[in-house]
Formats: C-alpha cells, sequence, structure tokens
C-alpha cells in the first residue's frame, strides 16, 4: 500500500469498506454481488412513454431503474450526485455498457449534450453529474461532445425536494441554447443522470427545437417510474 494510500484509503462507494486495490472503486463483494436492474433496449421503455406526452419522440432510453431492486446503483449515483465522487460516473456507465451499446447500435447520434448544470451548483460540486455521463458514453461510443451548446442560466430547484406536480414546473427561460446553423441539422441526444418525469428533458428539449434543431432524442441512466416514491435526499 502506498503512502498516499495508507492516509488517505479508498473506500467502496456502496459499502464504505475500506480497499486497497486500485482497479475499481467498489469492494470484490459488493462488485461480485451488485444487482443491475436494468431495462433491456426496445422501443416501449416506460421513458419513451413518460416523455410522449411533453414531446416528440424518436427515441429514448435509460439502462437502469431507480426502485428498491437497485439500491447498490443508487449508492453508486449518490455518490455521483450528492458525495462530490466524480469517478462514479466511470462505474455506472462500465456497468450499463452492454444495454448502452445496444442502444448506440440502433441510433446515430451527432452528438451528445448533456442536460446543464446552473454555474453555481457546478462550481459548489466541483462538476456537472449529466456532463460527466456524457463525456464517458462518448469515449466509448465515439460520439462528440457539447457541453456548451445548452446552458442553465436560471436555477431551478433541486427535483428531489419537490413533489410529483412541483417537478413538472420549470420555467422556460431556465434553459437557453446557443445553436449554430451546422448544429441544427445534427442528431442531438440529451443526457442525464436520472428522468423521472421528463420536465427536465423536455424544457431542454423546447428550448433546442425553437433554436432550430431538427432533431432531439433523450437518454437518461436511470428512470424512476411515477408510480414508485423516491426516498427525498438533499441535492447540495
Amino acid at each position: 500500500m502506498g503512502l498516499a494510500a495508507l492516509f488517505f484509503p479508498k473506500h467502496c462507494m456502496i459499502c464504505e469498506r475500506i480497499i486497497e486495490h486500485s482497479y475499481s472503486h467498489l469492494c470484490v463483494s459488493c462488485a461480485s454481488s451488485i444487482h443491475l436492474s436494468i431495462y433491456e433496449y426496445n422501443g416501449i421503455h416506460p421513458m419513451r412513454l413518460q416523455l410522449t406526452n411533453q414531446v416528440i419522440v424518436e427515441a429514448a432510453y435509460a439502462p437502469f431503474n431507480n426502485t428498491a431492486y437497485s439500491a447498490q446503483l443508487i449508492r453508486i449515483l449518490h455518490a455521483l450526485k450528492y458525495k462530490k465522487q466524480p469517478f462514479a460516473a466511470k462505474t455506472l456507465c462500465a456497468l450499463a455498457r452492454p444495454q448502452l451499446s445496444a442502444f448506440f447500435e440502433h441510433h446515430h447520434f451527432d452528438i451528445l449534450v448533456p442536460v446543464p448544470s446552473h454555474f453555481l451548483k457546478k462550481l459548489k460540486r466541483g462538476y456537472n453529474p449529466a456532463e460527466l455521463i456524457a463525456r464517458e458514453i462518448a469515449k466509448e461510443q465515439r460520439v462528440a461532445v457539447s457541453s456548451k451548446l445548452l446552458l442553465q442560466p436560471k436555477r431551478k430547484a433541486a427535483q428531489a425536494l419537490n413533489d410529483k406536480h412541483q417537478r413538472t414546473q420549470i420555467p422556460p427561460e431556465t434553459f437557453r441554447a446557443k445553436v449554430t446553423q451546422k448544429q441544427k441539422r445534427l442528431h442531438v441526444l440529451l443526457v442525464d443522470d436520472v428522468c423521472t418525469t421528463g420536465a427536465t428533458l423536455a424544457a431542454c428539449y423546447w428550448e433546442l427545437k425553437n433554436q432550430g434543431v431538427e432533431r432531439v432524442s433523450f437518454l437518461s441512466l436511470f428512470f424512476t417510474p411515477l408510480e414508485y416514491e423516491v426516498k427525498v435526499t438533499l441535492d447540495p
């Protein structure tokens, strides 16, 4: 064990026990026992159905199910969102690789656009989770990423603190797009970490469409069924 590891030991993102190996942020026990509650790719994904009432859906997918059956996966997600552990994005994308590959085999996307964070939230956390996820996927799928095409000039309330009705109330000025003439003709894939009502993705969609983008699709790592009551977690 190196000197740095002695004074700053690495902890498993799920059980939080100290781990000594360097190739993963999961201990051997958790890595071997993790339950992947997944949605196989098909055309009738519940996320697609959830978005259909808000936007025109060409493609929409989330590999992971955000329910109690995915407790271990959600611990990794929370490490990314709430515990300032950016390496959790790589772990989640690696676990979802087979499903994500199937999704990209069915569709061609020209550019990945992460759902933006307000600059104050990004400054406090140190990164935008959706952007880290988009970049991990882009490396695997060899697709370009633009983190500046879509911005969030107005801070919105943390969705985890809102009820189902409040989550759908996103002011239209929350997001702003900066789209070139060339980008208007691209197939844009919006990328986020979690989709519940789809309101955030829909708000981003309409801003891109209002700026002339012809084709917009959706990808989220996790989808939360509306009938499932998610435990409220304070988003720092």
